[in-house]
């Protein structure tokens, strides 16, 4: 207990006499454990916020791209239907026979994206355009 307490009082003595070493060193370690606390809680905000809007979507929400099939695919495509195509776009009869064909469906549109140029004034770029029926939500 007596080391302990010699041990304690030359700390104290080390640090008084070096006060600005010793203030510099708090400091340092404040600053650091701030910025890890700080990065932490952005980063856990920033988790959360992405996981709610992800949420936000609903579990029952199916996108339906044109794509075409893989070569296994397009075999078996072709034996059943005596011939073979793929399709790179969607048509409105897709759209309504997804809409009679697939229960549960409570809303369905159609959304068409693209690059345009825009022009407003004497201004001019290239813009991200979406179109969609009224009844698609973001």
């Amino acid at each position: 207990m007596l080391a302990f307490l010699e041990n304690l009082r030359s700390a104290f003595d080390a640090i008084r006499s070096n006060t600005m070493r010793s203030v510099l060193t708090m400091l340092g370690v404040i600053i650091g454990v701030a910025s890890v606390v700080l990065m932490v809680g952005i980063g856990k905000g920033s988790q959360q916020q992405i996981t709610e809007r992800i949420e936000s979507l609903g579990t029952n929400l199916l996108i339906v791209q044109p794509g075409s099939p893989t070569q296994t695919d397009v075999r078996s495509l072709f034996r059943r239907a005596g011939g073979g195509a793929s399709s790179s776009t969607l048509t409105s009869n897709d759209v309504r026979a997804i809409e009679t064909h697939v229960a549960g469906i409570s809303g369905i549109s159609p959304v068409l994206t693209g690059n345009m140029q825009a022009i407003a004034g004497n201004q001019n770029m290239q813009v991200s355009v979406v179109g969609a029926q009224p009844a698609y939500t973001l």
